[in-house]
């Protein structure tokens, strides 16, 4: 996957993308029309055509981490033996693989998204209380909503999904507007972030309900890892050489697999960060799942938005005590 310069709003729940250029194009000054929302490496459909929206500009600073977020990961004693490979042992070089499984959850509301496009690579959104069928590449995907950011100072509320085919998982944000449907993002093991227009509608109603979504059996090699970024931390380890990486959280051990960086270190506001986005396998029982790890603060690094299933297991709002470099 390829090294993007975006800029980015990072709330309780969501990283939004807000303009996306490859790194050597320099940012736009005017971020008011859908010109400015250029998709990394020209894969989305060509937006000249379209109407310009009113979108927001950055914020001069980023906005405060919740409050009730610190979940502090403390170190752990290995031993005076362990050494600085003694986490080695839990790599696996491997296909990550998950069977067919049913996810049951629970949200605090649930959202319907109907969008179509005609051009672009998707071409069709349908979200039905949370369980979300989506047609990218013209493959039909099956998935679940599990994020709801609101960014009400420019009447925006983003919806996060994660989306499995038998070949792929993707990450999804879906734009909406009070009630309309406007743009979405989308990255995977296969492409890059991409973003289209859609034109659709947006249904919310704030009730708990029980949500049931079958997901097909999901079979990938390992993304390619990007090189340069490294964590060294107890608990959490990235590798600069594009290695897997590690991660113990709550007494267990994931294989952590980067595959996108989003680099908020001088467009989206100060202090400035980067984003690493990741795929992580579970060592155990294999099972599979998305997080984004914050590099903001140093000798921290933040951890959001991460779900696994078939348990809904949640890894996120979490600190881990580790030093981190990039490039």
């Amino acid at each position: 996957m390829t090294f993007m310069k975006c800029l980015c709003f990072t709330c309780i729940s969501l990283c939004v993308l807000v303009s996306c250029q490859e790194d050597a194009v320099s940012p736009q000054d005017d971020m008011s029309s859908v010109r400015d929302m250029a998709p990394v490496q020209d894969m989305s459909p060509d937006m000249s055509e379209q109407d310009p929206v009113d979108l927001p500009t950055w914020m001069d600073t980023a906005p405060d981490l919740p409050e009730d977020m610190p979940v502090v990961i403390e170190p752990v004693d290995m031993g005076a033996d362990a050494g600085d490979g003694a986490m080695d042992m839990f790599l696996d070089d491997g296909v990550l693989d998950a069977p067919s499984a049913t996810l049951s959850y629970t949200l605090p509301f649930h959202i319907s998204i109907q969008g179509v496009s005609s051009s672009g690579a998707v071409s069709d959104v349908t979200v039905t209380r949370n369980v979300a069928q989506v047609t990218i590449d013209g493959e039909v995907l099956q998935g679940f909503v599990y994020e709801q950011q609101e960014w009400s100072g420019f009447s925006l509320t983003l919806y996060q999904a994660l989306l499995v085919s038998s070949s792929s998982i993707h990450a999804v944000w879906f734009y909406c507007e009070d009630d309309t449907l406007t743009w979405i993002y989308h990255e995977s093991n296969l492409t890059d972030m991409r973003n289209q227009p859609l034109q659709g509608s947006c249904m919310l109603e704030t009730v708990s309900t029980p949500i049931e979504v079958t997901l097909p059996e999901v079979a990938f090699e390992p993304p390619e890892v990007p090189v340069g970024y490294e964590v060294d931390g107890t608990q959490l380890q990235l590798h600069q050489d594009g290695s897997p990486g590690l991660m113990t959280f709550q007494g267990e051990d994931y294989t952590v697999y980067p595959f996108e960086i989003v680099d908020c270190s001088e467009e989206c506001g100060q202090p400035g960060w980067y984003e690493v986005h990741s795929f992580v396998e579970r060592r155990g029982d294999g099972a599979l799942g998305f997080i984004i790890y914050y590099l903001r603060e140093p000798g921290k690094v933040e951890a959001h938005y991460g779900v696994i299933w078939p348990s809904f297991e949640r890894l996120t709002l979490a600190y881990f005590d580790a030093t981190w470099s990039v490039p």
